[in-house]
């Protein structure tokens, strides 16, 4: 907490430089300080050692209030440069991030190329995944698996192009999938596409291309490649009451088949997500998802009925409301059902055993603020 106590006041001393500074006929530098925080008690019907649930994002302990996040940050934009920086608190930090940054959201600055054309470098969040990781920016409190499974994070380096106000285009050179510090000595590389065809529709295309096998895992054969390719699109639909997100991915890593581990392995997923806003205040939420990481790509490896070894296989219905009492602000609970295929044992009970499905509720609450300064 002493690295956000004094994040903030290291802000608030250059937010009132910039209000007493510049003219009002031309102020082409801002400063955008950002803070926000979400608070959760969640209950689930299986209980673990460590109280910390499996392919939970968010709200991952139960039986107890916790904070999920707690941030501040400062975003500077001026005439070629701009920088971002994101300090973070609370079990998101916690269980998600490398205990050596856990601490550090984001950090990163840029420089103007051309008009268009920006070069950033640092630690950003992930641009892959309809869902943030952070409540504060999603419909539920709760991700989904595919959310669990994605990227939180990368570090790396970015060249973006904007030719136009609905079509965004970027480079990525990074350490790898989900890595802040390196585990090999490749790199990955990876295009983001966007395009806003209308107001109210955004189709976006991610990937993410490299070698992913860690330089300490021993050799297993002639070929100890793990390349991965990883491919995810997603589109969404904003109208005057009812908005819709609609997601899939699709990766493969070479040498990676659970049964012939000469071959690629493969993962696909999909996930819709609808809301239906009542009134300003009020919003009613659904999600239906699947999971199929069948050769452990990115999941841990699970024994089937005939003990037959195979990766995560999941199915989940969700269902939610919020409530927005000021803008920058709401309280929300949802429910959650996951399930898996043949009674695969595939969510561990400290008292029952392992579970072929997983119910669980949530409660929360949270809020943004923003402040804006140019001088």
């Amino acid at each position: 907490m002493k690295y956000l106590a004094t994040l903030f006041l290291c802000l608030a001393a250059l937010s009132t430089y910039a209000q007493e500074s510049g003219t009002p006929e031309e102020k082409p530098n801002s400063l955008t300080i950002s803070s926000g925080a979400d608070a959760y008690y969640a209950s689930y019907n299986t209980s673990l050692f460590n109280g910390v649930q499996q392919y939970a994002t968010t709200s991952a302990v139960s039986e107890q209030f916790r904070l999920n996040i707690a941030q501040i940050g400062a975003a500077y934009t001026g005439r070629g440069l701009r920088a971002n920086v994101v300090l973070q608190y609370g079990d998101i930090a916690r269980f998600l991030y490398p205990e050596n940054l856990e601490h550090v959201q984001q950090a990163n600055l840029g420089i103007k190329l051309s008009n268009s054309l920006w070069l950033d470098a640092g630690i950003f969040t992930s641009t892959i995944g309809a869902e943030s990781f952070l409540p504060m920016e999603n419909w539920f409190t709760t991700t989904s698996v595919v959310g669990f499974q994605q990227p939180f994070y990368q570090a790396g380096a970015r060249l973006s192009y904007e030719p136009k106000e609905n079509l965004n285009v970027q480079l990525w050179a990074m350490n790898g999938y989900n890595r802040l510090n390196d585990n090999n000595g490749a790199k990955s590389v990876g295009l983001v596409v966007q395009y806003k065809p209308a107001g109210n529709v955004t189709l976006n295309y991610a990937n993410m291309i490299g070698e992913e096998r860690p330089d300490l895992v021993p050799n297993p054969g002639p070929n100890p490649s793990q390349f991965l390719w990883y491919n995810n699109l997603w589109v969404e639909v904003e109208g005057s009451q009812f908005d819709f997100v609609a997601s899939a991915d699709l990766a493969t890593t070479s040498n990676s088949n659970l049964e012939e581990p000469g071959n690629n392995g493969i993962m696909y997923n999909a996930m819709v997500m609808a809301r239906y806003r009542i009134n300003p205040q009020y919003a009613v939420s659904a999600r239906i998802e699947t999971y199929q990481d069948n050769d452990a790509l990115f999941s841990n490896v699970i024994l089937g009925p005939d003990n037959t070894p195979t990766g995560l296989q999941v199915t989940g219905f969700t269902l939610g409301t919020t409530v927005t009492p000021t803008p920058n602000a709401y309280i929300r609970a949802e429910a959650r059902y996951l399930t898996a295929p043949n009674e695969q044992e595939t969510f561990f009970d400290f008292e029952d055993g392992p579970q072929p499905d997983r119910f669980e509720l949530v409660l929360s609450m949270g809020f943004t603020l923003n402040k804006v300064f140019s001088w």
